[in-house]
């Protein structure tokens, strides 16, 4: 067949456009494999998005280029880097759950003023010790410690902000208080009708055995203490007489379920002679461990011996004192003015320097000075005995034997009909000192 000389133009041309095309091809698959690299991490353009046809074939070859690597073309991973990225991302909080720092208040100080009194509510205590364990804005541990004065008051300073406990203690009572709030450059009171302080009457365990001339159990009562009467040496006052005192002594597991054992004045001599001697020294022997335990003792006038035979070297009384009864010999006083030697007993009195005592009856118990590990608070300046005259006699004194031992008291007066009030004040002061 002869073609028309135009249309064997026209498919050479076609012929040589084709050549050139395959070619191109070519050279842009060569060009495909130098560019993938570069441009794999670009993200496509909402116009490149638009051209891609949904229905064109996927090309091979660009799926061999991006293939996922087999486990061993996995590089490896330094573990120090990796903990630290975990690390890191537990320790940084979300900003959702940041606490607050408003919210927290900021370390400050504040003040406590209180006010302590007896059981009964109605009686303030000196030299009553307070304190508070907290911690300052430095983070150091700090104790805080004030003693109240004579009307019961007393003052924390410097407290760190927030909710603390305070412990009141003296002698053998001791009462908490928790949850006490203390705010930024204010002052707690706690010294109203509602907040005062005021010892639980059960905070110390006490003993009371009767006596014929003394009944410090009366202080007791005033004052709103709990405390178990035993026989002493007067039947009569004991409204359980079934519960003996000198049986109480003879029990040593009995008597350290107390803290305190008050021996009222008496006829506590009836007991030296009915009793075997070796009941007494046991009897002796178990009053030393008691106060060696930390119970503390009040003997009153006649009840003296009992103290003289357990300590023998903290008081020395008139006469042969290894036997009893030597020692009574003071004469009547309607009013011997003696004077405040300690500074706890004179501060109790409201800082005055002498205490007028009745001795109402002769025949009071006479010591004529004291150990120096023992501590003198009230002092005669001078008294008549039935033979003579003493100077410097102690009428009120106190011995604690070690640290953690208890302590012993003395005193020639006592309660019952001698009582004026300011000898009162001694006594009810004393109480809060075993």
């Amino acid at each position: 067949m002869r073609i028309a000389p135009h249309l064997a133009l026209v498919l050479l041309l076609f012929t040589a456009l084709a050549a050139c095309d395959d070619d191109e091809k070519e050279k842009d698959v060569v060009d495909n494999d130098v560019q993938i690299d570069a441009e794999v991490d670009v993200p496509p353009t909402d116009t490149d998005l638009e051209d891609v046809d949904l229905n064109d074939e996927v090309d091979g070859d660009a799926i061999e280029e991006n293939h996922v690597p087999d486990e061993d073309e996995v590089p490896d991973v330094d573990p120090e880097t990796e903990d630290l990225g975990t690390e890191i991302a537990e320790v940084t909080p979300d900003a959702t759950e940041t606490t607050d720092l408003a919210d927290t208040p900021s370390c400050g100080y504040g003040n406590i003023h209180g006010r302590v009194c007896s059981p009964n509510g109605s009686s303030w205590l000196s030299d009553v010790e307070v304190s508070v364990s907290a911690v300052d804005c430095s983070g150091s541990s700090i104790i805080l410690q004030d003693f109240t004065n004579a009307q019961g008051f007393y003052t924390l300073h410097n407290v760190p902000a927030g909710l603390h406990t305070i412990v009141i203690k003296t002698g053998s009572f001791t009462t908490s208080i928790p949850n006490v709030r203390v705010e930024i450059g204010r002052t707690t009171d706690l010294t109203g009708a509602l907040t005062k302080t005021c010892l639980d009457r059960r905070a110390a365990s006490i003993a009371v055995l009767t006596g014929t001339f003394d009944h410090v159990e009366q202080i007791l009562d005033n004052l709103g203490v709990t405390y178990q009467l035993y026989e002493g040496d007067s039947a009569a006052h004991n409204p359980n007489s079934a519960r003996s005192g000198l049986d109480l002594l003879a029990n040593l597991q009995e008597l350290l379920t107390y803290d305190i054992l008050f021996l009222n004045c008496g006829e506590w001599y009836q007991t030296f002679t009915t009793r075997s001697p070796a009941e007494i020294q046991l009897m002796t022997d178990n009053l030393f461990t008691f106060v060696q335990s930390g119970g503390s003792i009040y003997a009153s006038d006649w009840a003296y011996f009992w103290t003289e035979m357990a300590f023998p070297d903290i008081i020395e009384y008139y006469g042969d004192d290894s036997i009893e009864g030597n020692a009574k010999v003071g004469s009547i006083y309607e009013n011997l003015v003696a004077n405040v030697v300690s500074d706890s007993f004179r501060r109790a009195l409201g800082n005055v320097d002498t205490i007028t005592i009745l001795f109402n009856w002769p025949a009071w118990v006479v010591a004529v000075s004291a150990s120096l590990s023992s501590t003198v608070h009230i002092v005669a300046p001078s008294i008549q005995t039935f033979q003579s005259t003493l100077y410097n006699v102690p009428l009120v004194i106190s011995h604690q034997p070690t640290t953690t031992s208890g302590t012993v008291f003395f005193t020639s007066f006592h309660h019952e009909a001698q009582l004026t009030s300011q000898m009162e004040q001694v006594l009810r002061f004393l109480v809060f000192q075993l």
